[in-house]
């Protein structure tokens, strides 16, 4: 699909719908913010990214980095990439650029939002030719995004091996410190449920309640646990919450 048919992927300002101009005045601080500073490292994405200096964690870890945030809450792929293509990467030269969008790309299906990502890829590689570029997966809120991780993971690396590379990433969760990844899971199952949270309600399920579920050909928590909690009710009369 061409970038030039596809909505994710066509560089978007942000519809002003509060009418204060508040988008583009966070775009234009974040280039000026940009201008004299010299960061290892670049945040880049909708709120998940904004909101990360909230927390402990970046003042421990990202601070010290001298670490940019250009996170934008309610961003979606097509307007992150009107962003980076309008001066926020023209004063900067980080080692590492971290990208995490595509929550926000209601209506648009899979090939679309990663089409929409690897525009920004593509952006980054141009402007930035020597940073690596961490492209983080997107949390499953909903049914749409675990195809989009799959498709996105499935993409080749943009230009050759003397180009800066993707590293296809990993969910990062402050929960007890963990780092969540969707790599290595062994069956469609743990596939759908690779976030930390959804690490821990998987964790829940026995080694026969998977075994259950899998041999019946389910992928996904919550239909395992209908699954368990109408086996129980048969037998027992009760059913277990979703």
């Amino acid at each position: 699909m061409s970038e030039d048919s596809n909505p994710a992927a066509t560089p978007t300002p942000c519809q002003d719908i509060q009418g204060d101009g508040r988008w583009m005045s966070l775009h234009n601080r974040f280039v000026s913010d940009s201008k004299g500073k010299e960061p290892d490292v670049l945040f880049v994405g909708d709120s998940l990214v904004q909101l990360l200096h909230e927390f402990e964690v970046w003042r421990k870890l990202f601070s010290p980095l001298h670490a940019l945030n250009f996170g934008v809450g309610g961003d979606a792929t097509q307007h992150v990439l009107w962003r980076l293509m309008n001066g926020e990467l023209d004063h900067i030269s980080p080692k590492v650029v971290v990208l995490w969008v595509g929550t926000n790309n209601h209506g648009h299906t899979p090939g679309q939002i990663c089409g929409g990502i690897m525009a920004i890829i593509n952006v980054v590689h141009q402007k930035l030719p020597r940073a690596h570029t961490l492209v983080l997966v997107l949390l499953l809120v909903f049914a749409v995004v675990t195809a989009t991780n799959i498709n996105c993971q499935a993409q080749p690396q943009p230009g050759d091996s003397n180009k800066s590379p993707v590293v296809k990433g990993h969910v990062i969760s402050r929960q007890q410190g963990k780092t969540c990844s969707c790599v290595g899971r062994r069956n469609a199952l743990e596939q759908n449920y690779c976030t930390c949270e959804l690490q821990r309600q998987y964790r829940i399920l026995s080694k026969e309640q998977k075994a259950l579920c899998l041999k019946k050909g389910i992928s996904t928590f919550k239909k395992c646990q209908q699954l368990i909690g109408g086996n129980r009710k048969a037998k027992k009369g009760i059913s277990m919450p979703i």
